[in-house]
């Protein structure tokens, strides 16, 4: 591939607020190494933009690092505050350290969706530790305060049990609101699942679009090809268990 072709899809890439933590922690990986997960943010930074003569967007970078981030260290596995700032970074919010932001059920779900795409990337294995009990809880209060009593893709990790015996006890006080139940939390499964689908969609067309060095590497566009079938079209019957 001509520098000459790479240099303008590599400057949009950088340039553009759209493009996916995964992407460009790909191509960061490809273009200088993993020697890259030891430099300095303000040398990642300066590198970057002196090597493509762009000037990077502060939330470009914040995912870039939050990438990085996850990948070199268990916080986002385990810090709730951590946690809730990869949501927000990946689902494209600015980094903000003076004003707290809650995830919603949304960002939750592409942050965990992305961060299990983003540790194909790393050999060490963290997210086989699981979330933390803390991060779980969040996750479960946040379901709760918007009303979802569901499984919902990777969101199903905050239904815990006492939250199900509470489900439980609601259809069994209230047992003709089950159809009325039945019909709000098949329209919250499917808005939230059609936006999964689209950022999976988005992200394989941007992997496929994205210039690399390696051949190896394009294997991530299948493996994201793979997790989009995996999400399933809602099936009212099944919502309630």
């Amino acid at each position: 591939m001509s520098v000459f072709t790479v240099k303008p899809r590599v400057q949009a890439l950088l340039r553009s607020e759209e493009t996916y933590a995964t992407v460009l922690l790909l191509w960061a990986l490809d273009s200088y190494g993993v020697e890259l997960l030891q430099w300095h943010p303000a040398t990642i930074r300066q590198v970057l933009e002196e090597d493509w003569e762009v000037s990077l967007p502060q939330l470009t970078f914040d995912k870039l690092l939050m990438a990085i981030t996850l990948i070199t260290t268990d916080l986002c596995y385990k810090n709730v505050d951590v946690f809730i700032d990869m949501c927000n970074v990946f689902s494209g919010t600015l980094l903000d350290f003076q004003e707290i932001d809650p995830a919603d059920t949304a960002e939750i779900l592409w942050g965990i969706t992305e961060a299990e795409l983003l540790d194909e990337l790393d050999d060490s294995e963290k997210q086989l530790l699981g979330w933390s009990p803390e991060i779980v809880g969040y996750i479960e209060s946040t379901l709760e305060e918007e009303g979802i009593v569901t499984p919902i893709d990777k969101l199903s990790i905050g239904l815990t049990k006492s939250s199900q015996q509470r489900l439980q006890q609601i259809l069994q006080q209230y047992p003709e609101a089950r159809e009325d139940l039945l019909n709000r939390q098949g329209e919250i499964k499917t808005s939230l699942l059609e936006e999964l689908r689209q950022n999976l969609r988005d992200l394989v067309e941007q992997l496929n679009e994205v210039p690399l060095k390696s051949r190896a590497n394009y294997s991530l566009a299948a493996i994201v090809e793979n997790r989009l079938r995996q999400v399933s079209p809602e099936q009212p019957k099944d919502l309630l268990i």
